[in-house]
């Protein structure tokens, strides 16, 4: 991936300040992924967050974080439970008396994420996640390229370090999506429309059918950029979901997974199947699905319901 240019200089030095005194310290500049693609299957859905966090750059993955929801939420639409690792035993002890260091350690993620979970196997890590993700035609990227930002949180983002991903760039590459979803929520979507707006403009896209107008696509200067017109050509769908992030704590897992199943994976799984040209999911079932998507290296889908955590 091509890093945006981001020019140098260091920050001037005021008048009150000494000859000899440093530069103040600058906020570091971090750099999204390349875009996730599956170069066999032309993806349908794109799926944009706003920058990586501290957690995910540092471990070069999206979604890294295990508190994060993407991933748990991934395996339930596509038939198997992520595997994000061990961390140590949230009462500090072991799991029988002499344990050795491995029963010190349990599953990490959430608690109320386990008992949600549709499934208990296959466990898979996080690169047969991403790569059975970007098989059923989900793309994932951000809308933030670069940035200063102290901490993880959209908020902490200076807005005057912003440069864009070129998501048009992106989606003129790959015709076939028909659905941008921001994975963190309106601020995603705010950003998005910063940095878009003549394209937004242009005509090129809609808003899900019969669902509440979000913000920020309600406010009256984007109203026309979203009125339909007899006759016009198949527009790409931008979809605000609720945020993966921790952060967004006040809203259940359940309750985004209804959302993200509801107006991201099943409306994309459909559009897999007609590229596929396999049979009709108009009832948009995601548990027939996963078996679709078995890659070499994973176990069969199960659907075995065992206690997780």
């Amino acid at each position: 991936m091509k890093r945006p240019y981001l020019p140098s200089s260091p920050i001037p030095i005021t008048a009150t300040l000494s000859s000899s005194s440093p530069p103040p310290p600058r906020t570091p500049v971090s750099f999204s992924f390349p875009a996730l693609t599956d170069d066999a299957v032309p993806p349908h859905t794109l799926i944009l967050g706003t920058h990586p966090s501290q957690i995910s750059l540092a471990r070069t993955r999206y979604y890294a974080n295990p508190s994060n929801a993407f991933w748990w939420l991934v395996g339930d639409a596509l038939g198997f439970r992520y595997d994000a690792g061990l961390k140590p035993r949230s009462d500090g002890k072991a799991r029988k008396k002499g344990g050795g260091a491995g029963e010190r350690e349990e599953p990490a993620g959430r608690v109320d994420y386990f008992a949600a979970l549709r499934y208990s196997s296959p466990l898979l890590p996080y690169d047969a996640a991403a790569a059975r993700l970007a098989a059923a035609g989900f793309a994932l990227w951000d809308v933030v390229g670069a940035c200063e930002r102290e901490g993880s949180l959209d908020a902490d983002i200076a807005p005057q370090s912003v440069v864009a991903n070129d998501v048009r760039a992106l989606c003129d590459r790959f015709p076939s999506i028909r659905r941008v979803c921001f994975a963190s929520g309106a601020q995603t979507a705010k950003l998005f429309l910063q940095q878009n707006e003549e394209w937004v403009r242009s005509g090129a896209f809609s808003l899900p059918h019969g669902e509440p107008i979000p913000p920020p696509f309600a406010a009256r200067k984007w109203r026309d950029a979203f009125t339909i017109a007899e006759g016009t050509p198949p527009r790409i769908v931008l979809v605000v979901l609720p945020s993966v992030s921790p952060a967004a704590a006040s809203i259940s897992y359940l309750a985004k997974r209804e959302a993200w199943e509801r107006l991201c994976f099943k409306p994309g799984l459909r559009e897999l199947d007609k590229w596929q040209g396999r049979r009709d999911t108009s009832d948009g079932r995601i548990d027939d699905c996963p078996a679709r998507f078995s890659l070499e290296t994973c176990e069969a889908p199960s659907n075995n319901k065992e206690p997780i955590g």
